[in-house]
């Protein structure tokens, strides 16, 4: 009887071990800038890494993790491969594009998913001002049908042209500063190149401070947000800093706000990402994303106060954050200002105790295109000040400090 009772024991915890290690296994979609260090993560972690990609060269810089290059994104040949592997979880680290793509995913995997209308809602702009429009929340005046936008007169009247489904600051342009109506409608074709589903969106302005942040929904309420001040630079995010600065009252406010939109949109158990304004003490939420922040936003949260939103993302639980310090973190992203291949990239900060971390995200002999969308970002510094206004002289130090040298390639692509 004991023997069968051991052979019993045995057997359960070598079925525990197997699922423990069936657990383990996890795939991500997305080998970009934003996603790396989610995935770094999730190797500490003990995780068994699958990562799948159209972008070859962005596999490649990948160690310690089993790479997928794919031609597309079909929702079949990526089922075929997770199936293939025994995995029986998906997610992806701050990326827009792959949020439909999750969803399906887990959707054929009989894993928790949302339905396609509030997928819509939170990936393409045009869907998320209607739902805005229809709900009677803030929004900015905007168009979406193409000739209308093209016909519009008034064009130069601080208005923006975005894409309608694209990642970070891809598609984007002001319009202040167009001379004549042949640029506008070259610059509304570009965006439209630049949208998934070629189609644009074009509003009116809001003007403001503009900040962005993260929250957790846990059982359809927020139990953690966290909100950054935005540093931006012809519509490029270049930098984050938190805390905000933002008084009680007004972070209050937002919170409500952003439960009003969750209950609307019955969100549970998810990141969001959020971008918003205020202006004249009122609250315009620009965007909503089922994902975590790039551009540094998660590194500069988890060094004030603790909170790992890479690691949120796919534990789905809140550790006891550290108490408040008398310092705001920040995150200054850079690039090149012309294409070309990178001849000479150094970065030597060893001598400053206020930066924390550095991030080099191109290598020697690098392909690199202008600096005009987060994707094309070439490096990033987290790192620490006492005073807000210090973030633009520390910027400076860093600008001087970068030695960066791209030979321009006349068959450049």
């Amino acid at each position: 009887m004991e023997e069968q009772l051991i052979k019993k024991d045995s057997k359960n915890l070598i079925n525990n071990t197997l699922i423990f290690f069936m657990k383990k296994k996890i795939f991500i979609l997305g080998a970009g800038v934003w996603q790396l260090s989610g995935i770094s993560k999730l190797i500490r972690s003990g995780y068994k890494v699958y990562v799948a990609d159209t972008r070859k060269n962005l596999l490649e810089k990948l160690i310690n993790v089993k790479k997928f290059h794919i031609n597309s994104y079909k929702i079949s040949e990526l089922l075929n491969l997770i199936k293939k592997n025994k995995i029986s979880t998906c997610i992806s680290f701050n990326s827009d594009f792959a949020v439909p793509i999750i969803n399906k995913l887990n959707k054929k995997l009989g894993n928790n998913f949302y339905p396609k209308n509030i997928i819509s809602t939170l990936t393409e702009k045009i869907s998320f001002r209607n739902f805005q429009k229809r709900n009677n929340f803030n929004h900015p005046y905007f168009l979406s049908d193409y000739k209308k936008i093209i016909n519009y007169k008034n064009y130069k009247n601080n208005f923006i042209i975005k894409s309608n489904i694209s990642s970070g600051s891809k598609g984007i342009f002001t319009t202040n500063t167009i001379s004549k109506k042949s640029i506008f409608i070259k610059k509304c074709q570009n965006s439209k190149n630049n949208s998934l589903d070629s189609k644009i969106i074009f509003e009116k302005r809001i003007k403001g401070k503009e900040y962005g942040g993260n929250c957790f929904i846990k059982d359809k309420k927020i139990v953690d947000i966290r909100i950054t001040r935005k540093i931006l630079k012809r519509n490029i995010v270049i930098g984050h800093i938190y805390p905000s600065n933002l008084n009680e009252l007004t972070k209050e406010k937002i919170k409500k706000q952003l439960t009003d939109y969750i209950e609307k949109l019955n969100l549970d158990n998810s990141i969001i990402n959020f971008d918003l304004k205020i202006f004249k003490k009122k609250i315009f939420v620009i965007e909503l994303a089922l994902r975590g922040g790039g551009n540094g936003l998660t590194d500069v949260i988890k060094y004030s106060s603790n909170l790992d939103y890479d690691k949120i993302n796919y534990e789905k639980k809140i550790y006891q954050p550290k108490k408040k310090d008398s310092f705001f973190y920040c995150s200054y992203i850079f690039g090149s200002n012309i294409e070309g291949h990178i001849k000479l990239l150094n970065l030597n900060l060893n001598n400053y105790e206020f930066v924390l971390k550095k991030y080099i995200f191109k290598n020697k002999n690098e392909k690199v295109h202008k600096f005009m969308n987060n994707s094309q970002a070439i490096g990033m510094i987290i790192f620490k000040i006492k005073k807000l206004s210090d973030f633009y002289k520390k910027k400076y130090l860093f600008d001087k400090k970068i030695k960066l040298l791209i030979l321009k390639d006349k068959n450049f692509i």
